[in-house]
């Protein structure tokens, strides 16, 4: 998310410039913090105000040398295109602030559900650690179970052999188990 708040911080930094220029003050400059878009749209920007002063110095001076209305007309119409570029790059800029600003919400909506499915997880881990748990109860008195019963059929085929009649069971080797 600082990532997403860096390039917000800087179309930010690039929209107050380009405000600034609008509105006549040409003397600030774009910073370029890195070489990706946002570093070549303030390079942009920087030659656009070098572009738009020299255009601006230059329609004054020819206000000043030629009064005809023609020139004035032209200068206007000049700088009406000027404005309409600067107001493009602004719209421009306003909507990658736009887009930026749903990326970051996109990815907080997409660390809750990352959260409630870790937080999910632990929960069945837990409830899986029960269940092992009992099994190995449940076995552990299962074997026990079944040791005592091959115990109790020695027993009585021993009592049986002791009297001598045919043992009654058939005990496999005991098995050895805690």
């Amino acid at each position: 998310m600082s990532e997403n708040y860096s390039m917000e911080r800087r179309l930010s930094d690039l929209l107050d410039v380009v405000q600034r220029v609008a509105a006549g003050d040409f003397s600030v400059q774009a910073k370029k913090e890195k070489d990706d878009l946002i570093g070549m749209l303030a390079v942009g920007i920087n030659m656009m105000i070098v572009d738009l002063e020299e255009k601006v110095l230059s329609e004054k001076n020819l206000a000043v040398a030629a009064a005809t209305s023609e020139a004035e007309k032209k200068r206007a119409n000049e700088l009406d295109a000027l404005n309409q570029q600067l107001r493009a790059s602004e719209q421009q800029l306003k909507a990658a602030n736009q887009q930026l600003r749903a990326s970051e919400q996109q990815l907080k909506a997409s660390n809750q559900q990352l959260t409630a499915k870790e937080q999910a997880l632990k929960a069945s881990q837990e409830t899986l650690k029960t269940k092992i748990s009992d099994l190995e109860r449940f076995n552990k008195i299962m074997v026990g179970r079944e040791l005592e019963m091959i115990k109790l059929k020695e027993e009585v085929n021993s009592l049986l052999a002791a009297l001598g009649k045919e043992i009654k069971y058939k005990v496999a080797e005991k098995i050895n188990r805690g």
